[in-house]
């Protein structure tokens, strides 16, 4: 899953701490220094961000919005740098 989810995250677009965790029990707690995550179990998972769920459903579902979600925080970012220049 590790693998997947890295192929598909931007690369050379800004910095993000992300966390890919395989127990959905404890992934959250353990990845909440990260700014956002997903944390497995047995076919679902949720989304996390700075340790808060914000997403739960199908392990494909979390992942599709971790990539969706990973890109806007990156644009934000992005665009707050422009602005502080």
């Amino acid at each position: 899953m590790v693998e997947a989810v890295n192929t598909r995250l931007p690369h050379k677009k800004g910095y993000l701490k992300i966390a890919v965790m395989g127990c959905a029990v404890n992934g959250p707690g353990e990845a909440r220094d990260a700014d956002i995550g997903v944390a497995f179990g047995e076919g679902n998972g949720i989304l996390f961000e700075k340790g808060e769920q914000v997403y739960h459903g199908t392990a494909d579902a979390v992942v599709e919005r971790l990539i969706a979600r990973a890109n806007e925080m990156l644009l934000l970012n992005q665009e707050n740098d422009r602005e502080k220049r």
